[in-house]
């Protein structure tokens, strides 16, 4: 992994610009909160590397090859959910207030905005270092968490893609950071078109990660033999070749196979109740790839 708290911030979910809007207006302040957001980025590296370094980048991970996620790895997912729901629920919140389109925005005075904005950063950060903390504790890298994540949340509770913050997404992955960056430049003022956008983002970004995904786990079930268990291997074959022909698809997007359905069901009400439309895009993006 890249060690720097530029790559951090850049790659994982913060751009630069966002930062100078929102500390830029409050003098030499600026400076030394820019200073000490990079210094805690470089610090948050640390448990990046450290993940990293237990279970490989997310695209490494490969699932049960019979298709099914194991009970205990569901309840990990949800322990994990569950214990990222206050600072989730507190950085939401001061989204919904910088987002000019949110009711919380309106409510909120110029100088509560101003607040929430200087927050928002340090607040973010800590919700990632706790979502990594956390990952460690319950065993499970990024690369499982956001395939469990993807297949849940999408395929079984049908939510959308899109959602996410009103503020703007764009995607980075073309330059020489990857992942998805939030900020207020110079995007459609539209907010249907910013959903669009923003739909087609997460889809590019998550495709690249569960496109890999599903490879590993069609190797990893080829080496089995799949005896037993050919319909199986014919669908999941099938289906990375779909992937490999639409460059926005999510994995299973068109039928999830009862085996995986059955696997995530019961968890339906838990999910449900720890999802956060606002922090969609968010939560997908803020993944370390390299």
């Amino acid at each position: 992994m890249a060690g720097a708290g530029k790559k951090w911030l850049m790659g994982c979910g913060i751009g630069c610009g966002m930062i100078v809007l929102i500390l830029g207006g409050i003098g030499t302040c600026g400076y030394m909160g820019v200073k000490k957001l990079k210094d805690r980025a470089d610090q948050i590296e640390d448990s990046f590397e450290a993940l990293s370094a237990e279970y490989g980048r997310p695209g490494e991970f490969v699932p049960d090859v019979d298709g099914r996620i194991p009970a205990a790895r569901m309840e990990a997912f949800i322990t994990v959910r569950e214990a990222m729901r206050a600072q989730r629920d507190e950085t939401s919140l001061l989204l919904r207030i910088i987002d000019d389109e949110t009711e919380e925005s309106s409510a909120a005075s110029t100088i509560e905005k101003i607040k929430a904005g200087v927050t928002f950063l340090p607040k973010l950060m800590l919700f990632l270092e706790e979502r990594n903390d956390m990952l460690r504790t319950e065993g499970m890298g990024l690369g499982e968490y956001l395939y469990i994540y993807g297949l849940a949340h999408y395929n079984v509770l049908g939510l959308d893609p899109a959602d996410g913050p009103g503020i703007q997404i764009r995607d980075d992955a073309g330059g020489s950071e990857s992942g998805i960056q939030i900020g207020h430049s110079s995007g459609s003022d539209d907010p249907e078109e910013r959903r669009d956008e923003r739909n087609r983002i997460v889809r590019k970004y998550l495709h690249r990660i569960q496109s890999e995904i599903a490879g590993n786990q069609l190797r990893a079930l080829d080496l089995t033999g799949s005896v037993g268990d050919e319909a199986w291997a014919e669908a999941l074959s099938a289906e990375i070749d779909l992937m490999e022909s639409e460059s926005r698809r999510l994995l299973w997007e068109d039928a999830l196979p009862d085996r995986l359905r059955d696997s995530i069901t019961p968890y339906r009400d838990q999910l449900l109740e720890l999802y956060d439309p606002t922090m969609n895009a968010i939560e997908v993006g803020l993944i370390d790839e390299d």
